[in-house]
């Protein structure tokens, strides 16, 4: 795999930040795996072992992209919304369900 040694953050600080705005909020997110194929986000996993090697997949670069101040973006992935917000549209999801048993049908 391709990879570069052009790091997306100027230093520790801006990865602990964009970190904790994403993949720390994100209900898939674990950092226990010790190899990419076995991690249940693989953009999570190159991006944790890049702040150790400083080398990150290009992959990983191109799939995020950039912001406009040059920042690596929020993960655009549908599941990593915040925890907080999955969990609020897991009960919402089951409330939609409750309410549809509920329901007439329509004449």
């Amino acid at each position: 795999m391709k990879t570069t040694n052009k790091m997306p953050f100027s230093n520790g600080t801006d990865f602990m930040i964009w970190q904790s705005n994403n993949c720390a909020q994100c209900p898939q997110y674990e950092n226990t795996s010790t190899k990419r194929n076995k991690a249940k986000c693989k953009y999570a996993f190159d991006i944790d072992l890049a702040q150790g090697t400083e080398e990150l997949p290009i992959e990983t670069i191109n799939y995020f992209g950039y912001d406009k101040n040059y920042n690596l973006a929020n993960c655009p992935r549908l599941h990593c919304g915040r925890i907080s917000d999955y969990n609020d549209y897991q009960k919402k999801l089951k409330e939609i369900e409750k309410n549809k048993k509920n329901e007439l049908p329509f004449n």
